[in-house]
C-alpha cells in the first residue's frame, strides 16, 4: 500500500515553507496522564549561552530542548503538559503559549525562586488523578513514554525512576592489593554505572510529601517515599540519553540529531 507520510505546507506564492509529519498529524492523545516538565534552571554552566535564553530554549537541530521533549511525547499519545518555569521564563511562555499551535495542552508553574527538580510540584493547583510523568527539561532522549509509564502501572510502584548505564574508562592501570601483595592488575578498565536519567513515573500521594514550595531535589523525595516503605523502583532505558549540562553535551546532541536527520 502507498502511504502519504508528509505533507507540504505551501504558501501563497507556491513555496514549501514547512512540512507536516503524518506521524505527528495522526497522533491520537491516549493518554490522560500529565506531564510535567522542569524548565526553570539558570544553566550556568552553558553560559553566556544561557545568557538571554533559558537552557530548555537552546536549539538542538534548529528545534528547542523542551520542544523535543513535548513533540516526543505527544507523538506517543501524551497531551496534557505542565512547565515549571523560573530563569527567564517569559521566553518560554512566548514560545509555546497554551500549546495550541503544537496540538497539546500547556500550562505553567511559576517559581518565585528556584524550587529545584521536585519542589515546583508543590505549585500543581489541583492533585492529578492518575500516575503523571516528571522529567527535566534538559534531557534529549528516545525514551518510549508510554512504556515507561505501563511499566510503572503494571509493578505497582509509588515512584518509578529512568536510569541509563553510564561507561567510563579508567585511563591508567589499576592495581588491586591485600595488604602489600598484588592481588591482580587490569589496564585502564571501563567502570560501568547506573546514573539517574531525570525522567521519573510519579504516582499522586508522593505530592503529599511536596506541599510547601521549597526547594527540594527528586532523589530527596525518593529517600524520604523509601523510608516511608513506598516501592520505588527503576526503569533500565536502553534508548539514546543526553543531559545537556555543558557545552559538550549540547555539541554531542547536535552531532547525533543532525546525524538522524
Amino acid at each position: 500500500d502507498t502511504k502519504i507520510l508528509q505533507i507540504p505546507i505551501i504558501d501563497k506564492n507556491n513555496f514549501v515553507t514547512g512540512l507536516h509529519l503524518w506521524d505527528d498529524i495522526s497522533a491520537q492523545a491516549k493518554y490522560s496522564n500529565i506531564m510535567v516538565i522542569m524548565a526553570g534552571g539558570k544553566g550556568s554552566r552553558l553560559h553566556p549561552q544561557t545568557e538571554n535564553r533559558p537552557k530548555p530554549m537552546l536549539l538542538v537541530a534548529g528545534i528547542p530542548i523542551l520542544e523535543h521533549i513535548i513533540k516526543r511525547a505527544r507523538s506517543q499519545g501524551f497531551n496534557h503538559f505542565i512547565i515549571a518555569i523560573n530563569y527567564l521564563g517569559e521566553i518560554i511562555e512566548k514560545y509555546f503559549k497554551d500549546g495550541q499551535k503544537f496540538g497539546v495542552k500547556i500550562e505553567y508553574l511559576h517559581e518565585d525562586v528556584p524550587l529545584g527538580t521536585a519542589g515546583a510540584l508543590s505549585l500543581l493547583s489541583y492533585k492529578p488523578k492518575t500516575a503523571f510523568i516528571v522529567t527535566n527539561g534538559d534531557v534529549i532522549t528516545d525514551i518510549n513514554y508510554s512504556d515507561f509509564l505501563e511499566y510503572h502501572t503494571v509493578q505497582n510502584a509509588a515512584a518509578t525512576v529512568a536510569v541509563h548505564t553510564h561507561e567510563f574508562q579508567i585511563p591508567y592501570g589499576v592495581v588491586q592489593i591485600n595488604g602489600l601483595e598484588v592481588e591482580s592488575y587490569e589496564e585502564k578498565p571501563i567502570v560501568s554505572s547506573l546514573i539517574n536519567a531525570g525522567v521519573y513515573a510519579l504516582e499522586p500521594d508522593i505530592l503529599d510529601l511536596i506541599k510547601e514550595p521549597k526547594f527540594r531535589d527528586m532523589p530527596e523525595i525518593l529517600d524520604i517515599s523509601r523510608d516511608l516503605k513506598k516501592k520505588v523502583i527503576v526503569y533500565p532505558l536502553h534508548e539514546s540519553w543526553i543531559d545537556i549540562g555543558r557545552p559538550i553535551d549540547l555539541e554531542i546532541a547536535n552531532k547525533n540529531n543532525s546525524r538522524e536527520g
